[in-house]
C-alpha cells in the first residue's frame, strides 16, 4: 500500500484519484512474472477511516461505508468482553520473519497434544477444491484457534468469516466426519474427537501491525463490527464461546 500511495503522490494534483481508480494490482506466482495469478483494482488495496462530526465513514474494498457512532460504540462494548489476556493456553511470541504457517507450526510444537491444521482443508460436497480450513491450531482441549497477522480490516474480516464458516461446516454430519478423519490423519491417533463434536471454544489470535497491543480501540472499526456479529452468531447458534487474544511480536 505504501508503494501505491507513493505513486499516487507523484501524480499532479487533480489526477491522483483518477490514476488510482484506473490502476490495477497484478499478482504473479514467480519473481520473473511469467505466470499471472490475477489482478484487481488498486482501490481494493486501500483502507481509510474518516470522521465528520458524529458520522464515521470507512473505505474498504473500493467502497465507502457509513457506520453510526452509537452503533459502533455498542459493538465496541461487545468486543471488550471478548478480548482476554490469557486464553488458557500458552501462545508464544511471533518471531521476526515468520509467516503464518511457520507461526502455527511453532504453536503446535510448544503446546502439548496440539495439532497444526493450517492449510488443511475439510472438503465436503459444498466446499470442494481446498475445502474449509477448520482452524489453524487444534488444542488437546478441543479449542479451535484461528491465527492472523493483520495490518488492515480485510485480513481480519477474512479471519472472522473463516471462523463462522468453520463452525457451520463442523456442525454438519459430513463436515464433522471429514474433520474427524483429518484430525486422525494429521495426529496419527494422538487426538481423538468425541462424537458429536463440539469445540470447547473458538479463539481468534491476532498480531496487529507493529505488535500494537490488541484492544477494542486498536481493532480497525470495520473489523469491530464483523467480529461482534460473528461472535454473537457462533455463541447463540452453536452454543460455543468466542475469545480474542493478542499475540506478542517479540519475547518480553
Amino acid at each position: 500500500m505504501a508503494y501505491l500511495l507513493r505513486r499516487a503522490r507523484s501524480q499532479r494534483q487533480g489526477m491522483r484519484l483518477i490514476r488510482v481508480r484506473d490502476a490495477r494490482i497484478e499478482m504473479y506466482s514467480d519473481p520473473g512474472r511469467t505466470e499471472s495469478l490475477g489482478n484487481c483494482s488498486a482501490l481494493k488495496w486501500l483502507e481509510a477511516t474518516v470522521a465528520l462530526d458524529d458520522r464515521s465513514f470507512f473505505l474498504m474494498d473500493g467502497r465507502w461505508y457509513e457506520i453510526g457512532t452509537r452503533y459502533l460504540e455498542a459493538k465496541r462494548g461487545e468486543i471488550e468482553g471478548l478480548i482476554v489476556p490469557d486464553p488458557g493456553f500458552y501462545l508464544p511470541a511471533w518471531e521476526e520473519g515468520w509467516d503464518e504457517k511457520r507461526y502455527n507450526e511453532h504453536v503446535a510444537d510448544v503446546l502439548p497434544g496440539a495439532l497444526c491444521l493450517d492449510r488443511k482443508g475439510v472438503r465436503t460436497r459444498l466446499h470442494r477444491g481446498n475445502g474449509v480450513e477448520a482452524c489453524d491450531v487444534l488444542t488437546r482441549d478441543l479449542v479451535l484457534v484461528h491465527v492472523k497477522r493483520a495490518d488492515g480490516s480485510a485480513p481480519l474480516s477474512h479471519l472472522f468469516g473463516q471462523g463462522l464458516v468453520s463452525m457451520e461446516t463442523l456442525h454438519t454430519p459430513e463436515g464433522e466426519a471429514r474433520f474427524a478423519a483429518l484430525v486422525e490423519e494429521i495426529g496419527g491417533g494422538r487426538l481423538e474427537l468425541p462424537r458429536p463434536f463440539r469445540p470447547r471454544k473458538v479463539v481468534f489470535a491476532i498480531l496487529l501491525k507493529g505488535g500494537e497491543r490488541l484492544s477494542a480501540s486498536t481493532l480497525f472499526p470495520f473489523s469491530q463490527v464483523t467480529l461482534a456479529n460473528v461472535a454473537r452468531t457462533i455463541r447463540t447458534r452453536y452454543g460455543v464461546p468466542v475469545e480474542v487474544v493478542g499475540i506478542s511480536a517479540h519475547d518480553s
